[in-house]
C-alpha cells in the first residue's frame, strides 16, 4: 500500500482516501472517492499540468460516472479546503488558466503493509481454513441447533437494504445537482447596484469579480440574483442572472451570458 508525504506536513493514502496531519494523527480529513482520485492524478503527473478533460476521463468516465464542470471544481475546492484545515498554508493545487491544474509540493512516496486489523475477513477466513483443515467441521458440530433465517425475515432484510440504497442514491443525487450555484459565495463588497452578487468559490479572492460588477450594468429589478464565474488571468466571464435565488427544486427563471473577453460597461442582462 502506498502513501505520500506532502510538504512534510500531511500524509495521503489513496487506498483509504484520507489526509492525515503528521504532527497529530488524530487530525484527519476523509475525502470522497472523486476528490481522492483527482489528488492522486495530480501527484502522478509530478508537477505537470493536467487538463480538465483528463480529470473527467481518468476520475469519472473510466469508472462509469459522469460529472459536470461545477461538480469537478467542487471536488478541487474540497481538496484545497482539506489542506487548509490541516494547516497547509502553501497552495498545493495551482490553477493554470486555460491550461489546467498542477500540484506544487514536495512529495515523498513510501510503501507500507496494512495492519492486521485492516486485512479482509475473507482472506483471514481462507488462511485459517488452509492452516486448520478440520476447523470447519468442528465449528459446524459445535452449533447443532443453529436456526435458519425465516423467509419473512429475509424479505424484511431485503426491503431494508433496498430502502437504504434508494436513500443513499437520493442523497448522492441531491448533493451533486442541488449544489450547482449554491456552492457560490456572496461577494462581500458594497455596490451601487442593488443585486445579490455571488462568485465561484475556487479562487483565492474576488477582486476581478468586484471590478467586473463595477464596470457592468445589471437589471437588478428583474434579475437580482447574479452568479459570476471568473478566474485570475482568464479573459472569459460567465454571468447567470436569476429572478430569485437558484434552487434545483423549482423552475428557475435565469438568463446566461458568456463573455469571451471582459468588457467595460457590459450591457444589462434583460
Amino acid at each position: 500500500m502506498e502513501k505520500y508525504t506532502i510538504n512534510g506536513i500531511v500524509e495521503f493514502t489513496p487506498q483509504r482516501s484520507v489526509l492525515i496531519l503528521i504532527a497529530d494523527e488524530t487530525k484527519a480529513v476523509s475525502l470522497n472517492m472523486p476528490a481522492s482520485r483527482c489528488l492522486l492524478l495530480l501527484i502522478q503527473q509530478d508537477g505537470k499540468n493536467v487538463a480538465r478533460e483528463t480529470f473527467f476521463e481518468e476520475v469519472w468516465i473510466k469508472h462509469g460516472a459522469q460529472v459536470t464542470s461545477n461538480g469537478f471544481y467542487q471536488n478541487i475546492s474540497l481538496l484545497r479546503r482539506a489542506f487548509k484545515e490541516l494547516g497547509v498554508e502553501e497552495d498545493i493545487i495551482i490553477t493554470e488558466p486555460t491550461v489546467g491544474l498542477r500540484q506544487e509540493a514536495t512529495l515523498t512516496m513510501t510503501e507500507f503493509q496494512p495492519d492486521e486489523a485492516e486485512k479482509t475477513p475473507v482472506a483471514e477466513e481462507q488462511r485459517t481454513h488452509v492452516d486448520e483443515p478440520g476447523h470447519k467441521e468442528v465449528a459446524a458440530a459445535s452449533v447443532p441447533g443453529k436456526k435458519r433465517l425465516r423467509p419473512r425475515s429475509s424479505l424484511l432484510w431485503g426491503l431494508a437494504a433496498l430502502l437504504s440504497c434508494l436513500v443513499g442514491g437520493f442523497v448522492a443525487w441531491y448533493t451533486e445537482f442541488d449544489s450547482y450555484l449554491q456552492s457560490y459565495v456572496p461577494i462581500n463588497a458594497k455596490f451601487s447596484q442593488q443585486c445579490h452578487f455571488f462568485a465561484n468559490n475556487d479562487v483565492v479572492d474576488h477582486v476581478r469579480h468586484t471590478t467586473f460588477i463595477n464596470r457592468s450594468k445589471f437589471d437588478c429589478e428583474k434579475y437580482s440574483w447574479i452568479y459570476l464565474t471568473l478566474y485570475p488571468g482568464g479573459a472569459r466571464v460567465s454571468v447567470i442572472s436569476c429572478q430569485q435565488k437558484f434552487s434545483q427544486w423549482r423552475d428557475n427563471q435565469c438568463l446566461t451570458k458568456y463573455y469571451i473577453k471582459e468588457v467595460v460597461n457590459a450591457p444589462a442582462l434583460n
